[in-house]
């Protein structure tokens, strides 16, 4: 097993963790050679209720039958994980972001800000931050190009 399919093992084991019904997103931050740096994935903040297959915590769902598209809820894995690191005070910059899903724009925003290197997802749908992570000089790269 070489380093980059450990780390794509660890992100979907991440990614587990959540008990989101609509989607289960994983992310692992890792320097250049390889060593985890922090890992998050989607969950409600600390402290507050997890949503419920009816739809969020009282109940209500929308058209599609989730609690919100986006969901109002959670948190994402990579702001998670960032959290995780401040918490540590471990820095990211210069740092390889691995993803279940590709980074939404607030995401990627702040993706680019942090300084990181590259991004590398397993799931290359797009919720609008691939286009703000390119103009941002961050490349994205799937999982599966670099096996």
């Amino acid at each position: 097993m070489t380093k980059h399919e450990y780390i794509c093992r660890v992100c979907e084991v991440v990614a587990a963790k959540s008990d989101c019904f609509k989607r289960r997103v994983g992310a692992v931050f890792v320097n250049t050679d390889y060593e985890i740096l922090a890992t998050g994935y989607n969950a409600p903040p600390r402290g507050f209720k997890h949503c419920d297959k009816r739809g969020g915590i009282d109940g209500r769902v929308d058209d599609e039958g989730t609690c919100g598209n986006p969901c109002i809820r959670t948190i994402h894995a990579e702001m998670n994980a960032v959290a995780q690191a401040a918490k540590r005070g471990t820095a990211l910059r210069g740092s390889i972001l691995y993803c279940t899903y590709c980074p939404c724009k607030d995401c990627a925003r702040m993706l680019v800000n942090i300084g990181v290197l590259q991004v590398r997802v397993m799931d290359m749908n797009d919720d609008g931050g691939f286009y703000t992570l390119g103009a941002g000089d961050i490349d994205v790269v799937s999982w599966e190009a670099l096996l």
